[in-house]
Parts: C-alpha cells; sequence; structure tokens
C-alpha cells in the first residue's frame, strides 16, 4: 500500500523537478526527500512491530 502511494506521489512531483527555478526545484526535492523517509520508515517500523508481535503472541 505504501510502496503503491510513493511510486504515484514520485510520478506526480517527478513533474515539478522541472521547473525553471533552481531554488524551487531544490526545496521540492528536498522535501519528497523527507516525506519518502519519513513513510519509508513508517512502513518499517509498522512492519517491524507486526513481526515482534506476532513473535510475543506465539511464544
Amino acid at each position: 500500500m505504501f510502496v503503491v502511494l510513493i511510486l504515484l506521489f514520485s510520478d506526480k512531483y517527478s513533474n515539478n523537478l522541472n521547473s525553471p527555478i533552481p531554488f524551487l526545484n531544490q526545496t521540492v526535492s528536498k522535501i519528497n526527500f523527507i516525506t519518502y523517509n519519513w513513510q519509508f520508515r513508517f512502513f518499517l517500523s509498522k512492519f517491524h512491530f507486526n513481526r515482534l508481535q506476532t513473535i510475543n503472541f506465539r511464544f
């Protein structure tokens, strides 16, 4: 689910990276990088937490 969202957002914001203003280009890329990192970390932590929960529940 999150991977599909990230791919959609990357396709959506890739057009903004071709803007004529380099400063705007930099800021957009930085914002995208931060949001991708946050989403990826959230996804990983969720997955890890679910794994830990199942292991604790089994034992």
